[in-house]
């Protein structure tokens, strides 16, 4: 029970929630001389509890299209369970394939140059990590864990540095979630250096464990 002290008058009165307290006399049975403390209503010269009002029970919204709402589509959790946004493929309708048969025009003041291995070796290791993420995007998706498997490249280098094209064999258990489109658009985005001579063709593989 909560109670309070209150000094009125120079006398202390006692007053609290569920508390009886008499008054003395009175002009008319509903007059307590103000000492009735909040929450309290005096009844027949007795401060007693006042009547809990009852809150007004809130309307309902209505719906702004007035039509119920669509429970949104579920989607496969990843590796934390959080679940993922729909799967969007990455697009490759802007890279042409590789033709090792293509004619180049060699002429006078055409250079015999070449990109050094070590050079194509070394952009190829840069390729790693958009190559790796292509791979890992399809494994988050992918209802069941990637399969092991080789995944075959053949590309020519202009020498203006831009690929020509490009090629991809993989086996079918790594062409899903577009694992295929996403390589070869991340190696014809790349630039390599450029050089002074025909256009080089290149084979390389790579095999996902």
């Amino acid at each position: 029970m909560l109670r309070e002290n209150v000094t009125l008058g120079g006398a202390a009165l006692l007053l609290g929630l569920g508390l009886g307290l008499a008054c003395d006399g009175g002009p008319g049975p509903e007059v307590c001389y103000g000492i009735c403390g909040p929450g309290t209503a005096c009844v027949e010269q007795r401060c007693l509890p006042a009547p809990a009002e009852a809150e007004p029970t809130p309307a309902p919204e209505p719906n702004a299209k007035g039509r119920k709402g669509r429970k949104g589509r579920k989607r496969p959790p990843n590796a934390e369970g959080t679940p993922l946004e729909p799967f969007r493929p990455v697009s490759d309708a802007h890279v042409p394939r590789y033709d090792a048969n293509e004619v180049q025009t060699i002429g006078p003041g055409s250079g015999s140059e070449r990109l050094p291995d070590h050079t194509i070796r070394e952009h190829l290791g840069r390729l790693e990590t958009p190559f790796n993420r292509c791979i890992a995007t399809a494994a988050e998706y992918s209802p069941q864990e990637l399969a092991a498997g080789t995944v075959e490249f053949e590309f020519g280098i202009r020498p203006t540095g831009r690929i020509s094209g490009v090629n991809v064999k993989a086996p079918s258990h790594l062409r899903v979630f577009g694992i295929v489109p996403c390589l070869r658009k991340a190696l014809y985005d790349h630039r390599f250096p450029s050089y002074d001579g025909p256009t080089t063709g290149v084979t390389y593989q790579f095999r996902v464990e």
